[in-house]
């Protein structure tokens, strides 16, 4: 009898200790989690030095659990927003962090890393690299494949180089992610916007601006949807532009005073020189 009591003594502590680490775990993994949807929010709205705090919350939270696939994803993102804000310091040492982490635990994770490398890349206008980093895209997940297959385009239309395959899989892959989007499960849009987007930016440097609005179109109905106003401002732009090619001037410039609004907003330099050079050339 006192074995037999001894044994249940044993399990309920045994239960309780188990219980004990188990739920601050699971709370620390929700806090986490949370963490990152809010830095993905603050990254959309532009708002990087936020962005970059909370993401580094959801890093200590990862790193307490031990959670690495977590704590590899909060170090990618950390690196982007060092990188979006200058901080070239911070951002060469998360950058070696996360790759060493991936290449040694973490193999599933490479294409996140060459991601990140192809729109560092791509942002700093080399796109050369961007074309050599995205060589492989249609091997990829398609998710990943769809978002390297972008930059390439892009890139490739930026260089006037010959695209080859590159729209054919853009559009076969958008079918398999607008049919998640419409039964809300994708959980990246940005990813379909941004393809719909490359295919617009492909067909206006063709000067098929009916086909290249109907997919601009389609990249800011989804971006206004989940408010990414940095991809907002690029998708008008664009639309201001073909607007201008059409003679349509008053839509031209509602367009750009849109993209122009959200580059004030958003203290995006680049994008207010790049509207106002637009704006002064229209007819007054």
């Amino acid at each position: 009898m006192m074995k037999y009591t001894y044994m249940i003594i044993v399990a309920l502590v045994l239960t309780g200790c188990s219980s004990f680490y188990y739920q601050p775990d699971q709370k620390m993994l929700k806090q986490a989690n949370i963490f990152m949807q809010n830095g993905q929010t603050l990254e959309e709205d532009s708002q990087y030095l936020n962005a970059l705090n909370t993401y580094m919350e959801a890093y200590k939270r990862y790193s307490l659990i031990d959670k690495l696939d977590g704590k590899a994803q909060a170090m990618l993102s950390l690196s982007r927003e060092y990188y979006r804000l200058g901080d070239m310091k911070n951002f060469n040492t998360w950058r070696d962090s996360v790759t060493t982490l991936i290449n040694l635990k973490l193999p599933q994770l490479k294409d996140q890393l060459n991601v990140l490398d192809i729109e560092i890349n791509f942002r700093n206008g080399n796109y050369e690299k961007v074309i050599e980093l995205s060589k492989k895209y249609n091997s990829k997940a398609y998710k990943a494949g769809t978002e390297m297959c972008s930059y390439r385009l892009i890139s490739k239309t930026k260089l006037n180089l010959t695209v080859g395959s590159e729209s054919f899989y853009l559009k076969r892959d958008i079918s398999k992610l607008s049919k998640l989007y419409k039964k809300h499960k994708l959980d990246d849009p940005s990813i379909l916007a941004y393809a719909y987007y490359s295919l617009g930016y492909f067909y206006t440097n063709q000067t098929k601006y009916t086909k290249a609005f109907g997919y601009l179109n389609k990249a800011y109905a989804i971006d206004q949807s989940e408010e990414h106003y940095s991809d907002i401002a690029d998708d008008v732009y664009l639309m201001g532009f073909i607007y201008e090619k059409r003679n349509q001037i008053e839509l031209a410039r509602n367009s750009y005073m849109r993209a122009l609004e959200i580059g004030t907003q958003t203290k995006d330099q680049e994008l207010i020189s790049r509207v106002n050079q637009r704006l002064n050339h229209l007819p007054k």
